[in-house]
């Protein structure tokens, strides 16, 4: 599938259910996140499956992160069956999410880093 045509396809769906367990989705919470699909997440004990924990707790949008299996599963049933509550998140993320795609705070602190290390003399 071109990753056009995935784009729009994410966007037609209700929720987006980051696997609980021992992996992260990654890269297709972020998409979620830019198609501002609601996700559910259940944050892990290892980085992991953390991220996209990370990424909606960055965007202060902690709503849809799970406590446990149960409320996984609550909150998962609740975005697809109340569309207020949907439309809240969806335009919650929409609202909130060019914070963390135009955040330059790492890649300053990353150029801050090289500067200070790569411009003292070898020891």
């Amino acid at each position: 599938m071109e990753y056009d045509h995935y784009l729009q396809l994410v966007q037609l769906a209700d929720v987006f259910l980051d696997p609980p367990g021992s992996w992260s989705a990654g890269i297709t919470a972020i998409e979620a996140i830019a198609c501002a699909l609601p996700l559910v997440t259940l944050p892990g004990n290892f980085l992991r499956n953390r991220q996209a924990y990370g990424l909606l707790a960055r965007l202060g949008a902690t709503e849809t992160v799970a406590a446990d299996e149960e409320h996984y599963v609550a909150l998962a049933a609740r975005l697809g069956n109340d569309s207020e509550f949907r439309a809240r998140v969806r335009n919650g993320l929409q609202r909130e999410k060019e914070s963390l795609f135009n955040d330059t705070d790492g890649l300053q602190a990353l150029e801050a880093f090289y500067r200070d290390r790569c411009s003292r003399p070898p020891a």
